[in-house]
């Protein structure tokens, strides 16, 4: 069943590559129309059967910043356009930082926190309502989580993430600190790479790697993305759910993948 839906995910990834996703703002664009609920529009042709625009609710996660910022110049509207598979129109939302500086699709009704630290590292957490980021990243064995992360300006931290997915990363943090990659792949991990700059991780049931909440009963699906020629860091996008669930991860990823594929 992983190796199926790994398939439909790297599938919806290069379709997903076509279609168009913004931040909603509260400022005429269409998306902002104040209702709460997905509104089916224009199907787009993109490679992938049954693909449909729909505008979904958008969740402005409580934020925290170390270096203050100021307010957004405008505010985040309450919905937002997206491109998802018909058959999850209705079980999708958006959540976002406060300075719309990163959204994740994931489950509707899902509570979410987002951080940032000074060097702008950091990301948002999308966790089950009735839980915590800290229960639903930990050790149980029937964690749920979508988890979003940048590294930004810390080229250590990029090239230290990146280096056990990418040669050009493992190259990189040698020349520049004089010794090997500090992380390895796990064992049972499965990568493929989805372009130069794009690879796609599954951490099975059991298998402990580099997504969060992996190494438990439900298998983690992600993607990381790394572009020696970006300032903008390497990002990562972990999606843990049970696997009768994993539609809701292939379009998280699809839509991770196109908004922050470092092309």
């Amino acid at each position: 069943m992983l190796l199926v839906g790994a398939g439909f995910a790297i599938g919806f990834f290069v379709g997903r590559s076509q279609s168009q996703s913004q931040l909603g703002l509260a400022n005429g664009n269409p998306a902002s129309t104040g209702k709460l609920h997905p509104i089916p529009t224009t199907t787009l042709a993109v490679g992938i059967p049954n693909e449909v625009s729909v505008v979904l609710p958008l969740v402005v996660c409580p934020t925290s910043f170390a270096i203050p910022q100021p307010p957004h110049p405008a505010a985040l509207s309450s919905t937002i356009a997206e491109t998802v598979p018909t058959s999850l129109t209705h079980r999708l939302a958006v959540y976002s930082d406060d300075q719309g500086t990163m959204q994740l699709l994931g489950p509707s009704g899902w509570r979410c926190q987002a951080n940032f630290g000074a060097d702008g590292s950091g990301g948002v957490t999308v966790y089950p309502s009735g839980g915590s980021p800290l229960s639903s990243a930990s050790t149980s064995p029937r964690a749920e989580i979508v988890v979003g992360t940048e590294t930004s300006a810390c080229v250590g931290c990029t090239e230290g993430q990146a280096c056990p997915y990418f040669a050009s990363a493992t190259t990189a943090y040698a020349k520049n600190y004089s010794m090997p990659c500090p992380a390895a792949r796990a064992a049972g991990e499965h990568v493929k790479d989805l372009g130069a700059t794009v690879v796609s991780i599954t951490d099975p049931p059991g298998v402990k790697g580099v997504l969060v909440s992996s190494g438990g009963e439900y298998p983690a699906v992600g993607i990381m993305t790394y572009n020696p020629d970006s300032d903008d860091g390497s990002y990562l996008d972990s999606c843990t759910l049970p696997v009768s669930e994993q539609d809701i991860c292939s379009a998280a990823l699809a839509n991770f993948s196109h908004d922050y594929g470092n092309d």
